[in-house]
């Protein structure tokens, strides 16, 4: 006689997980990148134009409450281009090279203000529109093994060879890396954009896509954008100091 158990009943709380787990999940992935947003601009604001609000409410009299916070950041942003205009003069430069220097020699104030600067040269490096972002993949550190780097030109040599400089960033800090000399052959044309591109350096390599097509330069050539010689000189400057 062959004795059938009844399928065991999931019990209530389990059912109702279940029914709920998939909406929570998708909820909480638009829910917690807003909210680390809205937190991550609240906290620029209250370090920054958050501490001219008091200073408008006192003395531009009289303004409301609710309009000092747009002219505490209308007068940041006048700051900010003031002190850029004098940061690209020589003297301005001079300036704040020995202010950076200063800062260096604080133990503690110097990992923060460095920190600080490399997250904005990284923003700077991703959204500057004149600089070469033609993602590629490349032979490197030896054949066999891929990396991402970034296409900045092109060199002949007198023999008639090309080549094209790469730039190869380190994770996750992408204004740091290696420049490249590298044979057509060992890139390579891809799919991504510069922001997948950007995406995959910085999370080192937890975000990117599944599948990817790869067609030697050699076959389809690239072609970086053009960068006029005062966004390099700009580029260089900043690096600089």
């Amino acid at each position: 006689m062959k004795i059938v158990h009844a399928p065991k009943k999931t019990p209530l709380p389990g059912r109702l997980w279940i029914l709920l787990r998939k909406p929570m999940v998708s909820g909480l992935l638009v829910v917690v990148p807003v909210g680390i947003t809205v937190f991550v601009l609240k906290l620029l604001y209250d370090f920054t134009a958050g501490q001219l609000a008091p200073i408008v409410r006192t003395y531009v009299d009289p303004i409301p409450d609710h309009t000092s916070p747009i002219v505490a950041i209308f007068l940041l942003l006048v700051m900010v281009y003031f002190v850029g205009m004098i940061t690209a003069a020589v003297v301005g430069r001079k300036l704040i090279a020995l202010v950076e220097r200063i800062i260096q020699s604080i133990p503690f104030v110097k990992s923060v203000y460095g920190a600080s600067k490399q997250i904005v040269q990284a923003l700077y490096f991703k959204n500057k529109p004149a600089e070469p972002k033609t993602p590629a993949i490349v032979e490197f550190p030896r054949p066999g093994m891929k990396s991402i780097g970034f296409v900045l030109g092109k060199v002949h040599f007198h023999d008639g060879r090309l080549f094209y400089r790469v730039f190869i960033p380190t994770t996750p800090n992408i204004t740091v890396g290696l420049l490249q000399l590298m044979a057509p052959e060992d890139v390579y044309k891809c799919e991504l954009s510069i922001d997948e591109a950007v995406k995959i350096v910085v999370s080192g390599g937890l975000l990117g896509p599944d599948e990817m097509t790869l067609t030697p330069a050699s076959q389809a050539p690239l072609e970086p954008a053009t960068v006029q010689d005062d966004d390099w000189d700009d580029w260089d400057d900043d690096e600089d100091d």
